[in-house]
């Protein structure tokens, strides 16, 4: 966000906004700030209650706005999902759905970069979380939730979502239809619940839903219910969104940027590039990825409401507080960065950032859960697509991110061309897709 910068660059670190209301928001990007806020009693701040838009999708027993000890087990039951052998199982996947949906691309085609990503992530997180199995639910689930994604991160609506009450002018408003998304999404992933625990699915078992649906409380069916909903709707779309756009950003980015694309390539002609672990092992490749999420982190800002005063770094900030680390300011600084605006993955190679001068998925107990997956997805995807396809930006790169609702994403201008397969991949030699 340049007018963050450029705040920061005239006012210094921290600044705050909106200094006379009742609530001022104090941003900060000192690594050292980070870490105090980051590591500070979670009793000092209020409990998390989120934007009135994103808790009418996700629904109120979110893990996004579960607190204390609900948060904690929430997070005990869901992070195993999303590491270890369970995600490294997924890549042979991963790379099966890259190749179908790059498998119709022609020469002179030209598409959206996110639209492209999206797709990829979307299969991925449903395949993970509901299973490979395309059953009337899911393919039910997977309409609604597209329909409630662009929703609540329609530009205007985004807008009218902030300025308008939920109970004002109930049959035109935008509140009306979500709440009508929200209410399909729960019948279809109600009836996907069902197939799970009927084990008419042959996978019920290895997928995220059916770990969830062993959590049910028999003694509370209606609160289990609702709570594996929202976990479920959750999982789906925090699982895909911000994955899109770094994927988005990196194809841009490589394609633009010819030295970065050739050093790639070099990195993958190494025989241990070959399986789906070697891949995600590559010093090179991971530079990249690093690069992209320390120049494009997804979430505009993590802010925290401070219910008792806290001292940062020397300043005395009061209860009624908004503190908002911000990671497109930590990521930026001059002083940690060189050349900061630059695309250079290089400096990931040559200095290990600690985790608060790089911290594209949070830090501190509310850290991403799919760090893992989001990783594995943008290797094995950016090395798959580079090994097998010439591309290029069209037109002036448009490097400027975009409101998308609470996340900053490309901008519907970031397009590619098809220029053609990659020599070093022809169609009757691709990879295998199998480890």
């Amino acid at each position: 966000m340049p007018s963050l910068r450029q705040w920061s660059q005239r006012y210094g670190d921290p600044f705050s906004l909106g200094s006379k209301g009742p609530q001022p928001s104090v941003f900060f990007g000192s690594p050292e700030a980070v870490r105090q806020i980051m590591t500070a009693n979670p009793g000092l701040y209020q409990p998390r209650r989120g934007a009135r838009v994103l808790v009418g999708l996700l629904g109120r027993q979110s893990i996004q706005y579960r607190n204390g000890a609900d948060h904690r087990k929430d997070r005990r039951l869901l992070a195993p999902l999303f590491q270890g052998e369970r995600i490294l199982s997924s890549c042979s996947e991963i790379l099966q759905i890259c190749n179908e949906l790059t498998g119709d691309w022609k020469a002179g085609t030209t598409f959206r970069a996110r639209d492209f990503t999206q797709e990829v992530t979307l299969r991925v997180i449903f395949d993970l979380v509901l299973g490979s199995h395309d059953t009337v639910g899911v393919l039910k689930v997977k309409r609604e939730l597209i329909r409630s994604v662009a929703l609540v991160n329609h530009r205007l609506l985004t807008v009218i979502f902030l300025l308008l009450p939920p109970w004002s002018l109930p049959w035109l408003s935008p509140w009306n239809r979500l709440v009508k998304v929200r209410k399909r999404l729960e019948e279809a992933i109600g009836e996907e619940a069902k197939l799970h625990l009927e084990k008419k699915l042959t996978s019920a078992d290895d997928t995220v839903l059916g770990t969830l649906l062993q959590d049910l409380d028999p003694s509370d069916p209606e609160q289990s219910q609702r709570r594996l909903v929202d976990r479920v709707i959750t999982l789906l779309f925090a699982g895909h969104e911000t994955t899109a756009s770094a994927l988005a950003w990196a194809l841009a980015l490589i394609y633009a940027n010819p030295g970065v694309l050739s050093q790639l390539r070099k990195e993958l002609e190494v025989e241990s590039a070959r399986a789906p672990e070697g891949i995600l092992n590559l010093p090179y490749l991971t530079a990249v990825c690093h690069e992209v999420l320390r120049l494009y982190p997804g979430p505009v800002e993590t802010p925290r409401v401070l219910q008792q005063s806290l001292v940062v770094e020397g300043h005395i900030l009061p209860a009624g507080t908004r503190l908002v680390p911000c990671m497109q300011l930590t990521h930026r600084r001059e002083d940690i960065y060189q050349d900061p605006l630059s695309f250079r993955p290089e400096r990931f190679l040559e200095k290990a950032f600690s985790p608060y001068e790089f911290w594209p998925f949070g830090e501190g107990p509310r850290k991403c859960l799919g760090m893992s997956l989001a990783l594995i997805e943008m290797k094995l995807v950016i090395a798959q697509v580079i090994r097998s396809w010439d591309l290029e930006v069209v037109g002036e790169p448009a490097w400027l991110p975009v409101r998308r609702g609470v996340l900053l994403a490309p901008p519907e201008s970031l397009k590619l061309r098809v220029l053609g397969q990659h020599s070093m991949v022809t169609a009757t030699q691709r990879p295998p897709v199998t480890a």
